[in-house]
């Protein structure tokens, strides 16, 4: 896509995932666990259905479980792009880089958000090598599903603003990597013996309040694997 200036081209903001030019490798999706180590790679424009029940701040959610790392030998900006193309109850809230959005219904948006004149005077800042959380989460208020297609970009800084005390401006540099986060809060949510753990590149426990928990716990458990191919399944186990 061609550099866009958002003080201009608020407007022109999403136009998700299949619009996007030739993806620049800055960024890339990545699956993280619990205490944020990276568990594996996520293709670009991948699908992933997630479904661990957490707690947060006393709220259930179900969280993403994404990074976006930076792949490169110096610290670089991002934007995050995301279109909630189905809500069908709760709110979806995302701290990607400390402040946190929670937005309420469908539609198109952008972390972090542009004052009210349109201009971008803040972004993500992602050392080298290092995978960022997006601290995304769907907190439900009941059974069903939610979608999100996530899309990073590139920053920049692109001038500054007039005035008594001048800010930064940034714009879009380059387009990054894409995913799509199925959120997905059903009565037997994660109850499945379809896959082993020899499947999965990586496999963690936790217990039904979201807290991790020793491979030999006992009792009901849910367990975590994260494919090959990045996405990630839960099942409820009975550990005897």
């Amino acid at each position: 896509m061609m550099k866009k200036v958002y003080a201009l081209t608020m407007g022109l903001m999403m136009g998700m995932a299949t619009s996007f030019a030739q993806t620049d490798n800055t960024f890339k999706f990545v699956t993280i666990d619990e205490e944020l180590n990276e568990t594996g790679s996520v293709e670009d424009n991948a699908v992933i259905n997630v479904s661990t029940v957490s707690n947060v701040g006393g709220a259930d959610c179900i969280s993403s479980g994404l990074a976006l790392k930076n792949t490169t030998d110096a610290t670089a900006f991002a934007f995050m792009e995301y279109e909630i193309t189905k809500m069908e109850n709760g709110t979806h809230q995302i701290c990607f880089s400390g402040a946190c959005l929670v937005d309420k219904e469908e539609g198109e948006y952008i972390y972090p958000r542009a004052a009210s004149n349109g201009n971008m005077t803040s972004k993500a800042i992602i050392k080298a090598g290092v995978a960022q959380s997006l601290q995304a989460e769907w907190l439900f208020k009941d059974y069903g599903t939610t979608a999100v297609t996530y899309h990073a970009q590139v920053a920049e800084k692109i001038g500054t603003t007039g005035g008594f005390i001048p800010q930064d401006l940034y714009g879009v540099k380059a387009e990054g990597p894409t995913v799509t986060v199925n959120y997905i809060h059903t009565e037997d949510t994660g109850i499945s013996n379809n896959v082993t753990a020899d499947e999965a590149k990586s496999v963690s426990f936790y217990d039904l309040s979201g807290r991790r928990v020793a491979a030999d716990t006992k009792g009901m458990v849910i367990r975590k694997l994260t494919m090959r191919d990045g996405s990630v399944k839960t099942e409820k186990l009975l550990m005897k």
